[in-house]
């Protein structure tokens, strides 16, 4: 639970009245709590929002092992067990979205193949490498969750399988190739373990020329299931996270207002006699569009800490809308007289609605001349004002 405070016209108040009654403005702060809360897309059915994703994020890198089962030819007349030969895997990857994903992956195991009248088992060596898609079937049904314990993918892929090293010359064997396109498809149980490891389960299927068991008599695919149990690393991201995270407004940020408070109080009396500065927060409602103004303090550039407030607001009024763009002027009719100051003014505006609120640089104009924006269609907008 944060505190905001959230009395912010009070300097104003206290101002004008100085200049009323020649008294030193009392200024009263009321505080209330609120928990920190998600932003949302108005455009998207109110959606939570993100955060950015980098190239360097999400990245998970694993270990396997387990089972390759053979199946082919005469692979029936053998039991399941008889069928059983161990398997090692490793995969590399990216999750790109919270639904979709990529990976490489090395196997390696043993194969079983099967001679009838007269019966004769016999085995070979097996790897290869896959690159597969992956699709977070879970997440596709139901909305990604930041905590969800387990995950159902799915995996379509293919790859090369290198084949040798029989460990027979019986005459039965035909022609033996060594490399073998291989089509792939199956899924995979993603049991979140800790902050940065899975546990997974993964069976997967893969399909291959009749003559990768050295038998090509029916013209059958051949191939092998291999049932994989394995441990999986998620390497941080750019903020210390390790898998996508939704955006939160902090509201902590604002602790420092009640310290502000009490150096407002202390300038009221010293600036009561001089033209005031006033701070004004001014919110007017004409359908979809909305007005703030900002404050800087003389020939600085900087956005003081107080007026962070009034960039939430138009970050806040900008988010309940759909398709709405962010114009920041000039307060008044006309430009500014000093326009490099103008401009160093806006960008910081710009830069804090970006970095800050995450709200999309397209979405943000810069506009030195308040004409051009009265002649503006100006529906599901956001006018950020900038004093002289």
């Amino acid at each position: 639970m944060k505190k905001v405070f959230v009395l912010l016209m009070m300097p104003l108040l206290g101002t004008v009245s100085a200049l009323a009654q020649d008294e030193v403005p009392q200024v009263k702060v009321t505080t209330v709590t609120v928990p920190d809360t998600y932003w949302e897309d108005a455009s998207d059915e109110n959606s939570r929002v993100l955060n950015d994703n980098k190239f360097k994020d999400n990245w998970f890198f694993g270990v396997q092992a387990g089972s390759m089962m053979s199946w082919g030819t005469n692979s029936s007349k053998a039991s399941f067990m008889d069928n059983q030969n161990v398997a090692f895997g490793l995969q590399w990857g990216k999750w790109l979205a919270p639904y979709m994903g990529v990976r490489l992956t090395g196997i390696f195991g043993h194969n079983r193949g099967q001679f009838v009248q007269p019966d004769k088992p016999y085995h070979w060596l097996t790897y290869g490498a896959n690159f597969d898609m992956l699709l977070n079937l879970t997440n596709m049904v139901n909305k990604y969750k930041e905590d969800r314990k387990f995950n159902l993918v799915g995996i379509i892929g293919t790859g090369l399988n290198h084949a040798g090293k029989y460990n027979t010359n019986d005459q039965r064997l035909g022609q033996i190739r060594s490399n073998f396109l291989v089509i792939r498809a199956g899924l995979e149980g993603i049991f979140r373990l800790s902050n940065a490891w899975d546990f997974n389960v993964e069976v997967t299927n893969n399909w291959i020329n009749s003559n990768f068991d050295g038998q090509d008599a029916n013209n059958r695919y051949d191939g092998h299931l291999d049932i994989l149990l394995g441990l999986t690393y998620r390497f941080k991201n750019h903020d210390g996270a390790r898998q996508f995270t939704y955006a939160k407004y902090n509201a902590s940020r604002y602790d420092y207002l009640n310290d502000e408070a009490n150096r407002l109080r202390a300038q009221a009396e010293a600036k009561r006699n001089a033209a005031p500065i006033i701070n004004i927060q001014k919110k007017v409602v004409e359908g979809n569009l909305v007005r703030t103004l900002i404050s800087f303090a003389d020939n600085k550039s900087n956005i003081d800490k107080l007026q962070e407030v009034n960039v939430f607001t138009a970050a806040e009024n900008y988010k309940k809308m759909s398709d709405a763009s962010i114009y920041i002027t000039n307060y008044g009719d006309t430009k500014a007289n000093n326009q490099e100051l103008f401009a160093d003014r806006a960008n910081s505006v710009k830069m804090m609605l970006m970095n800050e609120y995450n709200i999309p640089a397209g979405h943000i104009f810069i506009e030195a001349n308040p004409q051009i924006i009265k002649n503006l269609d100006q529906k599901n907008t956001v006018i950020v004002f900038i004093n002289e």
